[in-house]
């Protein structure tokens, strides 16, 4: 169902271009995957100090 619509909203042919067909993936892949992990560690412990000072101020 998800693929469906997805497909229905942005068509067959940006999911058959050579960025998502390429096993290699390239640079672009390269930068995308090392741009989601820097954000993401930040993110995560700025979560797990809003968790522990929640935590102790629930004591």
């Amino acid at each position: 169902i998800i693929q469906k619509m997805v497909i229905r909203f942005t068509g067959k042919e940006l999911w058959q271009k050579d960025f998502f067909t390429n096993p290699v993936g390239g640079s672009l892949t390269a930068i995308f995957e090392l741009f989601c992990f820097v954000i993401s560690v930040p993110v995560v412990a700025i979560y797990l100090i809003f968790i522990f000072c929640k935590a102790l101020s629930g004591k």
